[in-house]
């Protein structure tokens, strides 16, 4: 399944990312607009084209998520 996602970076940067992923039918069913997930990108090839990161530290993306939406808010 190929998904289209708005990414923000913690560095600021925000781009179009494409995620060309394998999904069960429970994940699928949890995919909902606007939700929020981790993704991994290649910053040095910028070439939009993600991955959906499954392995990452809950509390890291929770920080991560927290600095985003902090600048947001500035």
């Amino acid at each position: 399944m190929v998904l289209m996602f708005d990414v923000e970076t913690a560095g600021g940067i925000s781009f179009r990312g494409i995620a060309d992923e394998n999904l069960t039918i429970t994940e699928l069913t949890r995919l909902a607009p606007g939700q929020t997930l981790p993704v991994r990108y290649r910053p040095a090839v910028m070439d939009h084209y993600i991955c959906l990161a499954r392995d990452a530290d809950p509390a890291h993306v929770r920080q991560l998520s927290d600095e985003i939406a902090s600048r947001k808010r500035t």
